[in-house]
């Protein structure tokens, strides 16, 4: 276990906001944290249900408890893989093709719910030559989109309510075009989307330098994840949980944050992000350029029949 977030008078420096600190001290011990600061050894309930708040050598982290006694940060317990597999790229037109949440208990067990749906409209060749769906097998053996839309949105509704973190590579687009596919079926919106863990976002914040891409296949490669069948939506949403863990595992400051408070820095990151990028195309000559800097969802906009 390690902690993370800078104490009084270590507030960090820089784009990541001293998320790259080290940290060189033992494993916590909570109750001895609690006793230190004062308070009785229980800790200090979080706003993240089981995640309890504790303060140790003027620093802040968040740990649960597991069932045999013992302290465990956000990134080994359950977490669920969220992956889309589409018609487009442009997440207010694209249409649903294939859909997956993958849950991961702490101790690796993975359970897997997908679905094929047909997506009402012609799947471009671009895309069937990416995920291998093409429109004659969407339309002969997918569901309607507007149930697979639904049924994808209450179950990662389900794990919201528990306070389970949703893992979504790059999730502006995800998140972002199933809920354009429930307004554009007339059906219940996304309420209150969190927390959310993005790799895509935390990555790049917390290795802004770094050279290369930054698809999954690429980070998977860097942090060492198996990606075993790129583009299918289960092992997509199954790798970019690995790889979250494997994220938390190399930089503890993200591991010591609370998923509710990742949750927020990552509005924070992806938006500084977007503010840069489109000053880079500004700069470009693209003088109307303009990106979105909404996360985990982009800003609400008229949806294509």
């Amino acid at each position: 276990m390690a902690l993370g977030r800078p104490g009084p008078g270590q507030t960090g420096a820089g784009a990541d906001g001293g998320l790259n600190r080290p940290w060189t001290g033992r494993a916590p011990d909570p109750a001895g944290c609690a006793r230190r600061a004062g308070q009785d050894a229980r800790g200090v309930r979080g706003a993240d249900g089981p995640w309890w708040k504790c303060q140790c050598r003027m620093r802040e982290f968040f740990v649960s408890r597991t069932d045999k006694g013992g302290w465990m940060t956000w990134h080994h317990e359950p977490l669920v893989g969220f992956d889309l597999e589409t018609t487009g790229t442009d997440p207010l037109s694209a249409r649903i093709v294939t859909a997956a949440v993958v849950t991961v208990d702490g101790d690796g067990t993975v359970q897997r719910r997908t679905w094929l749906a047909d997506p009402g409209v012609r799947i471009p060749a671009q895309a069937t030559a990416i995920h291998g769906i093409s429109s004659e097998r969407a339309a002969a053996e997918g569901r309607p989109a507007g149930e697979v839309a639904a049924e994808a949105a209450v179950e990662l509704a389900a794990h919201w309510a528990r306070g389970i973190p949703v893992v979504a590579y790059n999730a502006a687009f995800d998140l972002t075009l199933l809920a354009a596919e429930l307004r554009r079926h007339g059906l219940p919106p996304l309420r209150d989307p969190a927390p959310v863990a993005d790799p895509y976002t935390i990555d790049r914040a917390v290795d802004r330098y770094r050279r290369g891409k930054r698809t999954l296949e690429a980070v998977c490669a860097e942090y060492g994840v198996v990606l075993d069948d790129a583009h299918e939506a289960s092992a997509d949403a199954l790798a970019a949980v690995l790889v979250a863990r494997a994220i938390a595992d190399r930089h503890p400051s993200v591991a010591a944050l609370s998923p509710s408070d990742l949750h927020a820095r990552q509005i924070r990151w992806y938006a500084e992000w977007a503010a840069d990028f489109q000053s880079f195309l500004r700069r470009k000559g693209e003088k109307d350029a303009v990106v979105d800097g909404g996360w985990p969802l982009r800003a609400p906009a008229s949806v294509p029949g």
